[in-house]
């Protein structure tokens, strides 16, 4: 039966584009999200891609080439991008929002909208951004209008958006994960709406402007992306962003897994009889989202077909943006290629997840480290989160390599917790590369954590450790997203937050203050592991472990 359906819509589609008539609109629609600072190409996982050795994906040439391609064929197209392009690689780091600015301009974008990273450098990095792009920005439940750097005459950031293209009205409307605000750095004045009445109201803006074809573009997940085709009347396409996810019809052309087929259909509660597709295209550039849809003259989405676009080697990069790209690619391999650091040993990630190790050590460390004026002793990083740091043969620690290891521009914060929720926050998540603690988990029972101690601070030496105390509060220090969301312990019972600087910064003064760079070459010889031990004991089903 789907095999008959998906053949009938083909020739409908063959219908539409060979007989012209009134009843007819077919659209394309070339979409992205989540590029993440990918402005070069890279590897199949989003990372430094070596030309010579792997195959390499997407960046922002192999967009302008492929997008140019559809836009020279076919007639009605648009091309729109879901979100988050700050943060990710070094790029964003060295240019902030500037080189998304230059790329976006370049590739010629209908509409985007904003995403919860594009905060990350704060409100005025993007009002930078917005007050030089050429592309209209949409986002229908953000209130700017108590946030004193915010422009009142200007509207960088529009609820809607109308687009002629070739005499046809198509509306646009976004959407951000309203969550933002604790996920990124949007300051406390911009405030961020519920999703859905939001959207809708929007929409409702449109069609008094008499627009019957409204494409909603958003960053707030795939789950959210279907519940608005699902929950707003009138939508009648969703590209959304922010949980990367593959969407592909028939077998996938490399070996991303797919969550679903491309356009996932929905059919709205309020008319069963409606199709809304709902797209989104991976991350980080690999791929050129492709979707063709045909509206009749009531605005009702009546055919689809299309795939993602995989952008591998048989995409050649346009010239002309390839060429901005080595341009600007000079600044950022000047200051990737700084020593930042040098360290005695190898700082794997593996098993950081499970059990102490030094890249664990080092990063807990900083944490305290960043805030030692406050007398902070506690810090909690999840080990899961860790990935290798490299270094090279003297074992130094190359600036770029710090966003391999951290790919997200958190922040290191300090709450303040009772020895209560202290305790309830450690038996509340997997396993934490921590300082300033004693900790004996019992396997097994429901309540993991066996006995807690809390080092003093300024504590001489390494035994300065007494039990907790219940009723003290203690200042912990973690990253921005473990406090903000990953541990809701802490999300609801951290108090008194204080915001510190970005991970790579507290790292950066961190080496410099206790591992700085004496090119000392004998270091080559002890890159080994072993040269750091750590107190980890397991006694009949008892872990103990202290930092």
């Amino acid at each position: 039966m789907g095999g008959r359906a998906s053949y009938i819509r083909e020739i409908f589609i063959l219908f539409c584009l060979q007989v012209s008539i009134a009843l007819c609109f077919n659209l394309t629609i070339l979409h992205t999200n989540d590029i993440h600072g990918r402005f070069e190409e890279t590897d199949k996982r989003g990372f430094t891609c070596h030309s010579n050795k792997e195959a390499c994906f997407g960046g922002v040439a192999r967009i302008a080439t492929a997008v140019k391609e559809v836009r020279n064929k076919d007639e009605n197209v648009v091309f729109v991008d879901g979100a988050d392009r700050f943060t990710g690689t070094i790029w964003s780091e060295v240019y902030k929002g500037n080189a998304s600015k230059v790329f976006f301009n370049e590739l010629n974008y209908t509409a985007i909208t904003l995403g919860n990273h594009d905060f990350d450098y704060g409100v005025k990095t993007l009002l930078g951004f917005l007050e030089e792009i050429k592309c209209p920005v949409v986002v229908s439940n953000m209130d700017t209008s108590k946030e004193p750097l915010w422009p009142d005459a200007t509207q960088l950031v529009r609820t809607t958006v109308i687009v002629d293209v070739n005499g046809e009205k198509i509306g646009f409307v976004g959407y951000i994960l309203p969550q933002t605000s604790r996920t990124s750095n949007p300051g406390e004045n911009i405030k961020f709406l519920p999703i859905i009445t939001s959207v809708q109201n929007a929409v409702k803006e449109l069609e008094s402007k008499g627009i019957n074809k409204i494409i909603a573009v958003g960053h707030a997940g795939y789950n959210v992306d279907t519940k608005i085709a699902k929950k707003v009347v009138g939508v009648d396409v969703v590209v959304g962003g922010h949980s990367n996810t593959f969407l592909y019809s028939g077998k996938p052309p490399s070996d991303d897994k797919r969550k679903g087929p491309y356009p996932y259909i929905v059919h709205p509660d309020h008319n069963m009889s409606l199709s809304v597709p709902v797209v989104q295209a991976y991350y980080y550039t690999k791929y050129l989202g492709k979707l063709q849809v045909m509206f009749n003259d009531l605005g009702e989405v009546t055919g689809w077909s299309g795939n993602p676009v995989l952008l591998n080697s048989a995409v050649a990069k346009d010239q002309h943006v390839y060429g901005i790209v080595k341009k600007m690619k000079k600044l950022v391999d000047e200051r990737g290629n700084e020593k930042i650091g040098q360290v005695k040993v190898q700082l794997t990630a593996m098993n950081c997840d499970t059990e102490p190790c030094f890249l664990g050590e080092l990063i807990t460390s900083a944490m305290v480290y960043h805030f030692r004026s406050y007398n902070a002793s506690i810090s909690l990083f999840h080990g899961s989160n860790l990935r290798t740091l490299p270094t090279d043969g003297q074992g130094n620690i190359l600036y770029k390599d710090l966003f391999l290891s951290f790919p997200y521009r958190n922040t290191i914060d300090m709450v303040e917790l009772s020895g209560t929720d202290l305790k309830s926050s450690l038996e509340a998540t997997s396993f934490l590369q921590m300082q300033g603690l004693r900790v004996k988990y019992l396997i097994g029972k429901p309540r993991r954590v066996e006995d807690l101690q809390v080092k003093q601070v300024h504590c001489p030496t390494n035994n300065c450790y007494t039990p907790i105390n219940m009723s003290k509060t203690y200042r912990v220090v973690s990253d921005s997203y473990f406090i903000s969301t990953s541990n809701r312990i802490i999300a609801k019972k951290g108090r008194n937050r204080i915001r510190g600087n970005s991970i790579y910064d507290v790292l950066l003064d961190y080496l410099e203050a206790k591992y700085p760079v004496k090119n000392d070459v004998s270091i080559a010889a002890k890159l080994r592991h072993s040269f750091v031990v750590f107190l980890s004991v397991m006694v009949a089903q008892i872990i103990i472990f202290w930092h």
